[in-house]
């Protein structure tokens, strides 16, 4: 009987998707244990249908003991991007993002949906608000040219209402970003106190 035949091995993992039981076929062959990816899908998908192909990973007995250690192991380890420096250049750039939404909603509220758009890019700087002191410049500058655009469509907003002769309007355009702005400063008080 040869060695490749299904009896003379046994199942190691299974319900993996394909590229899962690549990798952890991959570790294995990097410690010398050889190991063959069964193909369920037929069967899966009789079970779950919509699923991904899925497969088995299978060993020889022999290393079978060994094998679960590795990929024990394997699964243990931290994710390639979860150092400190990974975590902080993902914020960086998502923070820089956030900053281009800003603005973009700023200057879309010029030309349809003004105010309200405003009113959600003046929601996005205060939620960046906590995190100014370590925004790199090209960052600082988005926000301050999305307040620039908010705060002046508030106002306008606000003096449009006041000479249409709804007082009340007026005040209620205008508090809405303040309840904001005192949003944004109780996110950089809490985070001051947690420093």
């Amino acid at each position: 009987m040869s060695d490749d035949t299904e009896l003379e091995k046994v199942t190691l993992a299974r319900g993996l998707l394909f590229h899962e039981a690549e990798t952890f076929q991959r570790e294995l062959e990097m410690h010398g244990i050889a190991s063959w990816i069964l193909d369920t899908s037929h069967t899966e998908q009789i079970a779950a249908p919509g699923l991904a192909p899925m497969g088995r990973l299978m060993v020889r007995p022999a290393d079978q003991k060994k094998a679960q250690q590795i990929l024990a192991d394997f699964e243990k380890r931290p994710a390639a991007d979860s150092s400190p420096d990974d975590k902080a250049w993902r914020a960086e750039n998502e923070r820089d993002a956030t900053a281009s939404r800003s603005m973009r909603a700023a200057i879309l509220g010029l030309l349809c949906a003004p105010y309200l758009a405003q009113l959600y890019s003046f929601f996005l700087l205060m939620a960046l608000r906590p995190h100014y002191g370590e925004l790199p410049r090209k960052t600082r500058r988005k926000m301050w040219a999305a307040a620039v655009i908010d705060v002046a469509a508030f106002l306008a907003a606000s003096a449009g209402a006041w000479w249409a002769g709804h007082k009340f309007l007026s005040g209620l355009l205008i508090a809405l970003p303040v309840v904001l702005w005192w949003f944004g400063a109780a996110m950089s008080a809490a985070k001051s106190a947690k420093a």
